[in-house]
């Protein structure tokens, strides 16, 4: 199998799908169009500039982000963990990271010791493999679906 990108080969090789994946295992969670879009996300608010966001404090002039927002990384943790047997979506995952001291890392960055923790109260162990780009498409036929953050802050939480 090759992929190409504006005509240009990035890789090149096989692989081997591993056969207890199911087909349409992994749901299609969205942040702006799940059931929770509207809800507040994490306890992270602006004022009247959403570029210089803070822990919301309960001002009456407070905006609240929503998964809409800001979730697209907490929707893609929601689809991953259901492949994995755990029943959530973006809105119960949310509520679940507020819940734990580590679920968030501020500036509504989804802390990925929380989510392990999460994954750890739902009776399911998930760790982080993934070292290199060239690990990827071995731990998606050994392992499953994976979670990789984009963006990445100067602390290395994913920021889209």
């Amino acid at each position: 199998m090759k992929f190409s990108k504006n005509g240009n080969q990035y890789y090149s090789g096989t692989f081997v799908l591993k056969q207890n994946i199911k087909p349409k295992k992994v749901p299609d969670y969205k942040q702006f169009d799940s059931t929770s879009a509207t809800d507040d996300y994490d306890e992270d608010c602006y004022f009247d500039d959403p570029h210089y966001s803070h822990r919301c404090t309960g001002s009456p002039n407070e905006n609240y982000f929503t998964i809409q927002r800001k979730g697209c990384y907490l929707s893609s943790i929601a689809n991953v963990l259901s492949y994995f047997g755990i029943s959530t979506n973006p809105g119960t995952l949310n509520t679940g990271l507020n819940a734990l001291p580590n679920g968030f890392a501020g500036a509504g960055n989804v802390n990925p010791d929380g989510v392990q923790q999460y994954a750890a109260n739902n009776n399911v162990q998930v760790t982080n493999n993934f070292q290199a780009p060239s690990d990827l498409s071995t731990l998606v036929c050994q392992d499953g679906p994976q979670l990789l953050g984009v963006n990445c802050n100067a602390n290395g939480y994913p920021t889209h």
